[in-house]
């Protein structure tokens, strides 16, 4: 059974929350892209927020699904397979 984080911890989460600026992409967008068709929506939603030029420090994305990594790299982007640093048995 999972523990409830720390109070500490959901403070800090709600001020991060609070202070940050949200971004969305569209379903009807997402579901435009090829990519769509072996990634799904929510995996092509996360490639196209970062490949969007907002003027701000490219983002990274952190994931351990092996072909949303690849799709990432293919497009350039910034992308870190977590899969890298485990160990599998």
């Amino acid at each position: 059974m999972l523990k409830p984080a720390p109070q500490a911890l959901s403070d800090k989460l709600a001020i991060l929350i609070r202070e940050s600026e949200e971004a969305y992409v569209r379903s009807d967008v997402a579901s435009d892209r090829p990519e769509f068709n072996w990634l799904g929506l929510t995996d092509v939603a996360l490639l196209l927020l970062c490949s969007t030029d907002s003027g701000r420090d490219t983002p990274t994305l952190v994931t351990l699904d092996i072909k949303l990594a690849a799709q990432a790299q293919k497009l350039g982007l910034s992308v870190i397979n977590y899969r890298e640093f485990l160990e599998f048995p």
